[in-house]
């Protein structure tokens, strides 16, 4: 499936399926969401077997939420802009070491540089997450101990 089709390829309306109520921000629509971000919803969409449940933003950040029933399993992403960086404050993939991560790198680093911001931050990874980012040359924050910097 094709990244920009995936408002497109739902056989409901995205505005239906998402329930906002009770929460802060905006639901993030096909008239409303950003064309950088559909790549992003797409990777995690995918991953959950295309069963999102949350999917919206607030201010600077972005939250994607999925469940697979079948693997009675979870994912979430929540991105945020911060002093001119790209922080991802949390990820969690259900299906791992299938290049999820990769993709999403890849997706970011396409937002890093049409927004010309300074970098990637990967915030308190998990100890599988730390070695992604070792393995892909992130470096550990000097002042931020739990916190992982892309090197560009």
């Amino acid at each position: 499936m094709k990244a920009k089709d995936f408002f497109h390829s739902r056989r409901y309306s995205v505005d239906e399926y998402f329930d906002y109520t009770g929460r802060l921000g905006t639901g993030l629509t096909r008239q409303n969401c950003p064309q950088e971000l559909f790549a992003i919803i797409a990777i995690m969409a995918e991953d959950c077997g295309y069963h999102l449940t949350e999917l919206r933003s607030d201010f600077t950040r972005v939250f994607i939420r999925g469940y697979d029933r079948h693997k009675q399993m979870g994912n979430n992403l929540m991105l945020r802009v911060s002093d001119g960086d790209l922080v991802v404050a949390v990820i969690g993939f259900i299906h791992q070491r299938q290049g999820y991560m990769t993709r999403l790198y890849n997706a970011l680093r396409k937002i890093r540089r049409r927004y010309k911001l300074n970098r990637i931050i990967i915030e308190s990874p998990n100890e599988k997450m730390r070695a992604w980012c070792k393995k892909n040359g992130f470096q550990q924050d000097p002042y931020i101990r739990n916190n992982y910097v892309e090197q560009r």
